[in-house]
């Protein structure tokens, strides 16, 4: 059994951008069990790729709901979402095709703090604007405007480019 001193080695294998996504938002939706299983199962039965979630509240009975998929699906993705708007009490649907997912990663996060204050300064410090944040023990992955993905990939590179193995 390892110590509890000894610390996970870090490893930063990539910064990887994709380019090939889109995200649609289903804002104000009633916040209640169900909802959101309503919403994904619609998805999943049209095989829809789902690959980044998040669900906010703001603590008024609503939540926000916002979901990235392929953008080859999101013409599919958006008529679900719209067909159900009224039956999950969305007060809106939104979307934007024109997103860039960019990705720092690599082994070893969970036990190096810094890996998110350094990537979210380096996008910070070139003026790129995080839509949204999605980490795991192996990637931190932020989605930003489209035009702002070179800038974003560039800098994250560079930020990383004495870790990357």
């Amino acid at each position: 059994m390892p110590e509890l001193s000894q610390v996970e080695g870090f490893v930063i294998r990539s910064v990887e951008l994709n380019r090939s996504e889109a995200k649609i938002t289903l804002g104000d939706v009633t916040d209640q069990p169900g909802i959101v299983a309503e919403l994904f199962n619609r998805l999943a039965k049209d095989e829809i790729n789902v690959n980044l979630i998040v669900q906010n509240s703001g603590g008024d009975g609503k939540v926000d709901v916002t979901f990235t998929m392929p953008r080859i699906q999101m013409k599919e993705a958006l008529a679900i979402c719209n067909s159900i708007q009224a039956m999950v009490g969305a007060a809106f649907v939104e979307f934007d095709s024109n997103i860039a997912t960019i990705s720092v990663i690599g082994v070893g996060m969970r036990s190096h703090t810094d890996v998110a204050a350094r990537m979210f300064t380096a996008l910070a410090e070139n003026n790129v604007n995080i839509e949204l944040i999605s980490t795991s023990e192996i990637e931190i992955g932020c989605v930003v405007k489209g035009q702002q993905a070179d800038v974003a990939h560039t800098a994250l590179l560079k930020e990383f480019a004495d870790d990357l193995e």
